[in-house]
């Protein structure tokens, strides 16, 4: 047997499988291994995947050529786009997935793709070659497997625990077992390891539901897609749509709220058995109620697991009070008064790496060759490690094959600015991504992703001639329409003349302005994402200039590199909190050295100036070696 590769990916999650496919569809020999294949891109949380700064991800992974968005349009049972009432800045695409056909296709995918092999085993120790790379990994089964390159994608297993009220298991999730060698790897390796907790709530039986005393939410109307090369192929077929399954919005209420109040002292997250920090965005119910005690009500959603299960998610419950108390607070809401509950809810606490350890292309400083993505670098959320895991698995070939790392700079797209806050920010809590996080999410835009990324994505190989040229001819269809629009004055019934563009800024739509004209039907595509580019366009003209403008002075910064293995102790003025900052971080340049938590301006300005002091001080040096 062949036990050699190119490429090693471990973890078969969202991370894992962008990784593995990024690495194989660039031509590496690559194995993909975990623990469960049965589990591949498991939503082991919600049904859904999108929402505000995670569609974003979704689009930019699509733009490069990961499959996050492929999949969900494959199998989807419900699709809409968020905040259709305000700026396409801050709309964001959701969708519920059937989980369990989430993870077949997923599977699927992986098992169909060339260069790819697929392993269910559990990684226990990763091998150091004498230089201290990366050799390979040794499994449970007591085999070694050989690499160059290795990414890390381990979810929650890490030295996994759940718990619910004094019940508590050794676990990843419930019903698949931890990672327990793999932290003692890192140690080992001298990486920062910390702890992180996160949870999920009851699932219960859709049929004892009582949806007379729920609000309906329904999916979309008009045919919507994650992946652009999907909605252009299908645009010939507009009226395409499928079937949409509702969700249900509840409430909770006083005696909701009471019940997890008398208990409160005697709760997992407020008597000392869980000391790990969960996410500050998707707290537990019970934190809810303690945090914000003068909410009368919270929102649930109940969010279907797919068409061939009854079985249904209450999202905004995350829990890890004990069942007894689940089945009490769960019932109290009237229209779950006879509910069945078919799991109970759970915390679950694992092992992190410090991002700091990183360098902007995932690989850890102290080891060349290894790769960590998702979860494991202290985020939440499926979008936030699928864009993780595409650029590590992007990079581990790079790294193989001796070729300049592939870094998205904050000024690209919402994946860099995910990857650059990890390694600069102090964060102390998993991290999520929002639109907020951005200097630039009028430039960011999920209606755009494909023409600021794509190129990048043909360039790799993870996208096709063929499909890179219909994108362009997209383009080339928007740029004509906006040129064309901006130019144009219509006139009204009191032969008033009026500029398209000052009523495209006055938030007209284009079926607006042109009615039932033949017009309307000139100016709109057919493609929807473009339709809401040509407006956004036009409508965030003046802004985006400035936004340019900055971001060219945020590249400007970035091309101040800093020297490998700078002692930042050496410069006099910098600091106490800023030196320990910058030693810890290591940045590659000015740019994320000024956006590291800690650091001030003050400090920066120093450091640049040392810095050119430096390269004047080696120019002389150099000049006078040569006389």
């Amino acid at each position: 047997m062949d036990f050699s590769y190119e490429v090693i990916v471990v973890g078969g999650g969202h991370a894992g499988c962008e990784a593995s496919l990024a690495s194989a569809r660039m031509g590496a020999k690559t194995l993909l291994i975990s623990s469960n294949l049965d589990r591949i891109a498991w939503a082991s949380c919600n049904p859904s995947i999108g929402g505000p700064g995670k569609s974003q991800i979704v689009r930019e992974l699509d733009a490069l050529g990961g499959e996050m968005g492929k999949n969900t349009d494959k199998t989807y049972i419900q699709i809409k786009n968020l905040n259709e009432s305000r700026g396409s800045a801050v709309q964001a695409l959701r969708a519920q997935i059937d989980k369990i056909e989430y993870s077949f296709e997923m599977k699927k995918t992986l098992e169909e793709q060339k260069n790819l092999d697929i392993l269910n085993s559990e990684v226990q120790e990763i091998l150091l070659d004498k230089s201290g790379k990366i050799a390979g990994v040794r499994t449970d089964y007591g085999i070694s497997y050989s690499c160059k390159s290795l990414v890390i994608t381990t979810g929650t297993f890490l030295n996994g625990r759940i718990l619910a009220g004094k019940w508590e298991e050794k676990a990843g999730r419930m019903g698949d077992r931890p990672a327990n060698s793999l932290t003692t790897s890192f140690i080992n390796f001298g990486l920062k390891v910390g702890r992180l907790k996160t949870g999920t709530p009851p699932r219960i039986d859709g049929n004892s539901i009582d949806y007379s005393k729920t609000e309906i939410q329904e999916g979309s109307k008009t045919p919507l897609w994650f992946s652009f090369l999907n909605e252009i192929k299908n645009r010939e077929e507009n009226n395409f749509l499928k079937p949409q399954v509702p969700c249900h919005l509840i409430y909770t209420n006083k005696k909701t709220h009471d019940i997890i109040l008398s208990e409160k002292e005697n709760l997992p997250l407020f008597d000392g058995t869980i000391q790990s920090i969960g996410p500050r965005y998707c707290p537990s119910f019970e934190a809810k109620v303690v945090n914000f005690a003068d909410k009368a009500r919270h929102p649930f959603f109940l969010e279907p697991e797919g068409i061939h299960t009854n079985e249904v998610y209450i999202q905004g419950a995350n829990t890890s009070v004990p069942w007894q108390i689940q089945e009490e607070f769960v019932r109290s809401i009237p229209a779950l008064q006879n509910v069945k509950i078919i799991r109970y809810g759970y915390a679950v606490e694992y092992d992190f790496v410090f991002p700091s350890e990183l360098k902007l292309n995932l690989e850890t400083k102290k080891v060349a060759g290894l790769f960590l993505a998702g979860q494991i670098n202290g985020t939440t959320g499926y979008e936030e490690a699928g864009g993780q895991g595409l650029i590590a698995g992007i990079n581990a070939v790079k790294f193989l094959r001796n070729e300049k790392p592939f870094i998205l700079s904050r000024t690209d797209g919402f994946i860099g600015v995910m990857i650059d806050d990890l390694i600069t920010k102090d964060f102390r809590e998993p991290y999520r991504m929002f639109t907020a996080r951005s200097e630039f999410r009028l430039k960011f835009r999920q209606s755009n992703s494909d023409f600021r990324l794509s190129k990048f994505g043909f360039e790799l190989g993870l996208i096709s001639k063929e499909d890179f040229e219909l994108l362009k001819e997209k383009w080339k269809i928007i740029d004509e329409k906006v040129k064309i629009l901006k130019n144009l004055v219509i006139e009204k019934d009191n032969d008033q003349k009026i500029k398209v563009e000052n009523l495209i800024k006055d938030g007209k739509t284009i079926s607006e302005i042109f009615e039932n004209s033949q017009e309307r039907e000139t100016f709109e595509t057919g493609i929807i994402s473009a339709d809401i580019e040509i407006l956004a366009r036009i409508f965030y003209e003046g802004y985006l200039q400035k936004e340019e403008k900055y971001a060219a002075k945020i590249l400007e910064t970035e091309k101040i590199k800093i020297p490998k293995n700078f002692n930042y102790d050496s410069v006099p003025s910098i600091r106490k909190e800023a030196r320990e900052r910058l030693n810890e971080v290591s940045p590659e340049n000015l740019g994320q050295a000024s956006r590291i938590s800690g650091v001030m301006d003050a400090d920066i300005s120093i450091l640049a100036i040392w810095i050119q002091k430096l390269k004047l001080e080696k120019k002389k040096k150099n000049s006078s070696m040569k006389r």
